[in-house]
C-alpha cells in the first residue's frame, strides 16, 4: 500500500493495525495535509445494512467538534469496494503503549479519565454511545491531549457477528456486563469500560483476566475485581471507590453519567471521598426544584431515611430457590426438604408465563450444581434474587422461614423475610401458603387464571402430598440409581392414597424416563408413556407433562408426535422453556433446520440469562459444522455458569472440530476437574489420543469412561480403535466391537432414524467382516441424511473396509467440503492407505490452494 494513491490520499506509511483494520498516515493531494487512512477488514462491510448503519453512525460521529475527538474528515471506499476512513493524524501513542511501560501515576491517569469523560460526556449529550472505550482506542498525542478514535467500529463489528477461531466480538477485557450478554447497551457502557481503564492505568492490570474467552465474560458478568492496593500500596479508598462504582454491574448502581465520575476523580485526588449515589441523587432533586430554604436538618433527615429504605425489588426477577436447610435438634427427611424445594421452584416457574421479567432456575440444575449459599448462586447462575430457607420441625408441627435475597450487587440485601407454621397432618396448606408467601415477596400477582395453574394436578389427601414430594425428593438426586427407584416407590404410594393424583402420575413419568436414559433399555420407555399419558388423561392443563411426553417420543424418534407434544406445552405455558427447547430439538431431528434454529433463538429470548438455550444453540450449530458460532454460543454458557461441565465438554468438542487440539484437552481436563464422573469427557480425551496414534493412553482414558457409565456404544468403540492398533491386542478389539454393535443397535432399535448411529454402525458391520450388512447399513444412513458429514465420514469409511477405494474417496471428499475435521481424517490409522493416493492429495493440495 505504501506509495499508492487511493482516491486523493497518497499513502506514505504504515502506523498500525489490528481487528478493526489497518491504518495507514497519507497526504491529502486536495488540502495539503497529513491524514489517517483506515482500512476497514472486507467481512466488517460485507453486509450492506451494517455497513449503511455505520455510515450513519460515523457520520454522527464527524459532526462532533469536541479537543477531545478524533475529527473525522471522510468516509469513502476503493475501486474495488474496501471501505476506509479519513481521520486526523495525531503525532503521539496509543494508551496501551504507555501502559506497556507499566502503571501510571494516579495524578497522571486522572488527568487521562478526565479528558477522555470530557469527550464521551460531548458524544452522550448527543446520543452517541462509543461501545469499545479501550486503550488502543485512546491516543495521546505528542502535546498531552487524549483524543477518542473508532466511534460506531464496535457496533458494525457487533452487528455482523464476526468471529475468529470462535472469539466473540469486541475487545473482551473491556466489555461491560449488558455488551457481554448481547443487551442494548447505552452511556453507561462506557463508563463501565472507562473504569476498566482507570483501573489498568493505576495497576498494570486488567480487573477481569482469565485464561479463555469464557473465563474473562464470567468475570465481567459475575466476578468481582481484586482490589487495587493488591497492586499497590498508593491506591486510596476514595479512588477504589471511584473505580468499584464505575464497575458495578448493575447499571443503575454505576455512575449514570461521566462527568459524575470525573469530579469524584478530582475530589478524591484533592483528599476528600467520593460523594455517595444516594447523596448526588437527592442533590439533583433538590437542583431541580431550587428550594434554597430547605434546613440542613431536613436533607439529613431525608438523607438518613433513604439510608433506611430496603432497596426495590428489580425489574427482571432473575431466580434461584436454593435448598432449604434443616434446622433444630429434632431430624426432618431429607428427601421431603428437596421435595417442597422442587414444588416451590416449579410453581414459581409457572408463573413466568403470567410475567414475561420473571425467570426461575430449575431445581434440578440448583441441586446438582451443589451451590446452597446466596454468593455462589450469584456467581453460578447469573441471577439477582435468591429465595432461601429454613425448614424446623417442632412436635407435630413445621416452621419454614423464608428469605428473599437481593445478590446483584457486593452487599447482599435481605428484602424480605417470612413464617409459615403449619402441622405436619396438614401439609398441603402448608405447601399452598409457602407459594402465596414466596409470590408476595416476588410482588408477583396471583392472577386467577395463574391460581387455577397451580391447583391443577394436586390432590386433596394430605398422606398422598407427603409421599409425592419424598419422592420428588429422590427424583431430584436422580444420579444414583437406588434414588429413581426410591422415587418410584414412593409416587405408587402416593397413588395408594389418592389413585387420581395427577402429578404423582406425572412423576412416575418422568422417573421411568430417567431410567431409560440411564439404561438404554426400552422396557422403561413404556412405563413412561403409560404413566404420563395417565396424568394427561385426568388434567390435559399440565405443560410439564406434555414436555415429559414430548421429550419421550423424540428420544425414540417420533419427531412428528413431540412436536405435537411440545406444541401442545406452549399452548398451555408460552413461556416453557423446557417445552421451546424440545421443540427445537424435534425440528432438527426432521432436518428442519430453519425452524430449529429461530426456536432455539426464540427459548434464549426467553430466558437470556440461562444457559440451557445457549448450550442447545451451540450443539445445532456444531451439528451443521458452523464451530465459530458454537464456541460463541458454548462460551456463553460457561460464562453464565462457569462450573458446568457440559459447557466445557462442549466447548471441546467443537475446539476439536477445528483442530486446536491442545484447547479442546483443556476443555475436557477442565470438565473432569469440575465433574470426575463426566464420562463423556475421558471419552473424548481417549479420541485425542487415539487421532495422535497414543494408542495405550487412548484405551486408558476409553476404560475410565467405562467405568463410570457401560451404556454409550460409542465408548466402547473408542475401546476397541485403541486396542485394534495395540500390538497383540486385536483379538480383543473384535470382541469389544461386537459388543459396541450390539448396544448401537439397540439404539437404532430405539430411534431408527438416527442416521448418525446407523453409519458408524455399517462402518464396524465392515470392520468384523459382515460387509453385507455393512453395505445395506450405509445405504440406509444415507437415505435418511445425504447432507449429514458425519455420515459422509462414516460412509467413506465404510466403503474403504469393503475395499471400494474410489468410493471411499468419494466421500471422504464430500466430508471434507462439508466441514468434516481433516486432522481427524489424516490422523484415522483406517485410512492410512487412502491418504496416499494421488487422489487424496490432490484434494489435500486444492483446500490448500483455497485457503
Amino acid at each position: 500500500m505504501i506509495g499508492r494513491t487511493v482516491s486523493h490520499y497518497k499513502i506514505t506509511e504504515k502506523l498500525g493495525g489490528g481487528g478493526m483494520g489497518v491504518v495507514y498516515k497519507a497526504h491529502d493531494t486536495k488540502l495539503n495535509r497529513t491524514v489517517a487512512l483506515k482500512f476497514l477488514p472486507s467481512e466488517l462491510t460485507s453486509d450492506e445494512d451494517a455497513k449503511k448503519r455505520f455510515i450513519v453512525e460515523a457520520r454522527a460521529a464527524s459532526a462532533l467538534d469536541h479537543q477531545n475527538i478524533c475529527n473525522i474528515h471522510d468516509i469513502d471506499e476503493t475501486q474495488d469496494g474496501q471501505m476506509f476512513i479519513c481521520m486526523a493524524h495525531y503525532s503521539g501513542e496509543t494508551l496501551n503503549k504507555k501502559i506497556e511501560r507499566g502503571p501510571v501515576s494516579l495524578k497522571e491517569a486522572v488527568d487521562i479519565v478526565s479528558e477522555v469523560a470530557e469527550g464521551l460526556a460531548a458524544a452522550h449529550k448527543h446520543g452517541i454511545v462509543h461501545r469499545d472505550i479501550k486503550p488502543a482506542n485512546l491516543i495521546v498525542t505528542e502535546e498531552g491531549r487524549v483524543k477518542i478514535v473508532d466511534f460506531g467500529l464496535a457496533k458494525l463489528a457487533g452487528s455482523t457477528r464476526i468471529t475468529k477461531n470462535g472469539k466473540v466480538p469486541g475487545t473482551l477485557f473491556y466489555m461491560s456486563p449488558e455488551q457481554a450478554r448481547g443487551d442494548e447497551v447505552d452511556a453507561r457502557s462506557d463508563i463501565f469500560s472507562l473504569g476498566v481503564v482507570l483501573y489498568e492505568l493505576l495497576t498494570g492490570h486488567v480487573p477481569f483476566d482469565g485464561d479463555h474467552d469464557a473465563a474473562v465474560l464470567y468475570g465481567i458478568m459475575n466476578r468481582d475485581p481484586e482490589p487495587m492496593t493488591k497492586y499497590g500500596n498508593d491506591i486510596t479508598e476514595g479512588v477504589q471507590q471511584v473505580v468499584d462504582k464505575a464497575l458495578q454491574k448493575d447499571v443503575d448502581s454505576r455512575y449514570q453519567d461521566v462527568i459524575d465520575l470525573q469530579k469524584d476523580l478530582k475530589r478524591v485526588i484533592g483528599g476528600a471521598s467520593p460523594i455517595p449515589g444516594w447523596v448526588i441523587a437527592l442533590l439533583r432533586v433538590m437542583r431541580r426544584y431550587r428550594k434554597p430554604a430547605i434546613p440542613l436538618a431536613v436533607v439529613l433527615i431525608a438523607i438518613i431515611v433513604w439510608r433506611m429504605i430496603p432497596p426495590p425489588l428489580p425489574d427482571q426477577k432473575s431466580l434461584a430457590v436454593l435448598p432449604f436447610k434443616n434446622v433444630g435438634s429434632e431430624e426432618i427427611n431429607g428427601a421431603l426438604i428437596y421435595g417442597m424445594m422442587y414444588t416451590l421452584t416449579s410453581k414459581l416457574t409457572q408463573l413466568e408465563q403470567f410475567h414475561e421479567l420473571l425467570s426461575v432456575i430449575p431445581s434440578s440444575e440448583v441441586y446438582e450444581s451443589g451451590i446452597t449459599s446466596p454468593r455462589e448462586a450469584r456467581r453460578g447462575f447469573g441471577v439477582n434474587l435468591i429465595i432461601a430457607g429454613s425448614l424446623q420441625r417442632f412436635g407435630d408441627s413445621y416452621r419454614l422461614t423464608l428469605d428473599l435475597i437481593k445478590v446483584d450487587t457486593r452487599i447482599l440485601r435481605v428484602l424480605a423475610s417470612e413464617m409459615i407454621d403449619h402441622r405436619i397432618t396438614n401439609i398441603s396448606a402448608f405447601q399452598d401458603e409457602t407459594v402465596v408467601i414466596a409470590a408476595n415477596m416476588l410482588n408477583v400477582e396471583l392472577v386467577p387464571q395463574a391460581q387455577q395453574i397451580l391447583a391443577a394436578g394436586e390432590t386433596p389427601v394430605s398422606e398422598a402430598l407427603n409421599f409425592y414430594l419424598q419422592g420428588r425428593g429422590y427424583l431430584q438426586r436422580y444420579q444414583e440409581e437406588q434414588n429413581l427407584d426410591h422415587a418410584i416407590g414412593l409416587f405408587e404410594r402416593a397413588l395408594e392414597h389418592d389413585s387420581l393424583y395427577t402429578l404423582a402420575y406425572a412423576g412416575l413419568g418422568e422417573a421411568y424416563l430417567r431410567k431409560f436414559r440411564d439404561s438404554k433399555d426400552d422396557k422403561w420407555v413404556e412405563y413412561a408413556v403409560e404413566n404420563s399419558e395417565r396424568a394427561i388423561q385426568l388434567s390435559d392443563s399440565l405443560a410439564p407433562v406434555h414436555v415429559t411426553l414430548g421429550l419421550i417420543y423424540r428420544e425414540t424418534g417420533e419427531y412428528e408426535r413431540a412436536i405435537r407434544e411440545f406444541q401442545r406445552a406452549l399452548a398451555l405455558d408460552p413461556a416453557s422453556n423446557d417445552a421451546c427447547l424440545g421443540l427445537g430439538r424435534a425440528y432438527d431431528g426432521l432436518k428442519r433446520f430453519a425452524e430449529a434454529e429461530s426456536t432455539y433463538q426464540k427459548a434464549i429470548s426467553m430466558k437470556p440469562d440461562y444457559w440451557a438455550g445457549y448450550d442447545a444453540l451451540g450443539l445445532f450449530y456444531y451439528g451443521r459444522g458452523r464451530y465459530d458460532d458454537a464456541i460463541v454460543q458454548f462460551g456463553k454458557v460457561v460464562a453464565l455458569t462457569p462450573d458446568n461441565s457440559k459447557g466445557y465438554n462442549h466447548l471441546g468438542a467443537a475446539y476439536y472440530a477445528q483442530e486446536r487440539w491442545e484447547e479442546a484437552g483443556k476443555m475436557f481436563e477442565r470438565t473432569i476437574a469440575i465433574d470426575p464422573k463426566y464420562y463423556r469427557a475421558y471419552s473424548n480425551l481417549a479420541v485425542i489420543y487415539y487421532i495422535q496414534e497414543n494408542y495405550a493412553k487412548a484405551a486408558s482414558m476409553a476404560k475410565k469412561a467405562l467405568e463410570l457409565n457401560d451404556t454409550n456404544y460409542r465408548t466402547w468403540l473408542n475401546l476397541a480403535n485403541a486396542y485394534y492398533w495395540i500390538p497383540n491386542r486385536r483379538n480383543e478389539a473384535y470382541d469389544i466391537y461386537r459388543h459396541a454393535i450390539k448396544l448401537a443397535e439397540k439404539q437404532v432399535e430405539i430411534n431408527p432414524r438416527n442416521s448418525r448411529a446407523v453409519a458408524s454402525l455399517a462402518g464396524y458391520y465392515a470392520v468384523i467382516g459382515e460387509n453385507a450388512k455393512a453395505m445395506e447399513l450405509a445405504e440406509q444412513a444415507l437415505a435418511m441424511s445425504p447432507d449429514d458429514m458425519n455420515v459422509m465420514y462414516f460412509t467413506g469409511h465404510t466403503y474403504e473396509q469393503l475395499g471400494e477405494r474410489e468410493k471411499a474417496l468419494e466421500w471422504i471428499e464430500k466430508a471434507l467440503e462439508a466441514g468434516y475435521p481433516q486432522k481427524e481424517i489424516e490422523g484415522d490409522p483406517w485410512l492410512r492407505e487412502l491418504r496416499k493416493e494421488e487422489r487424496y492429495q490432490q484434494l489435500l493440495q486444492s483446500r490448500r490452494d483455497a485457503d
